[in-house]
């Protein structure tokens, strides 16, 4: 992935993260989860959304550093995972419904649960990328 595209997929990602945590703050969606666990949830989509917008800063800076930014080619799988399950987070967080959360709230859970597990992975590896540049 050339570094224009990783950086078109940063800015994306920090777009739907926004969008999430805008949605989240209104409501969560049908959950099974106790008010505690989505609040640690949202804090979690929080911690992501700084981790990103450091890589959006940091890519910002350097754009016209091409080894560096040729060097950001390995977040590309975890950038891809993590839009994905941004995704997911913003359609679960996008309406709330009797039938929604009666029939397919504890289904959602677990996608829900899975999807903040790529965001902690992806927020550690961009936290430890940005790290090692700065060494």
């Amino acid at each position: 992935m050339d570094p224009m595209s990783i950086t078109g997929t940063v800015l994306a990602i920090v777009h739907i993260t926004g969008i999430c945590l805008k949605s989240g703050n209104q409501h969560l969606g049908p959950s099974r989860h106790t008010s505690t666990t989505l609040l640690s949830l949202i804090q979690e989509l929080y911690c992501f959304y700084g981790a990103i917008q450091s890589l959006k800063t940091h890519l910002t800076i350097n754009e016209h550093d091409t080894i560096r930014l040729n060097s950001l080619d390995c977040l590309a799988g975890p950038l891809s995972d993590c839009k994905l399950a941004l995704c997911l987070v913003e359609k679960q967080l996008e309406n709330d419904t009797f039938f929604k959360r009666k029939l397919i709230g504890k289904h959602c859970d677990k996608k829900l649960d899975d999807a903040i597990n790529v965001l902690k992975k992806g927020r550690g590896l961009f936290e430890t990328v940005l790290l090692a540049d700065q060494r």
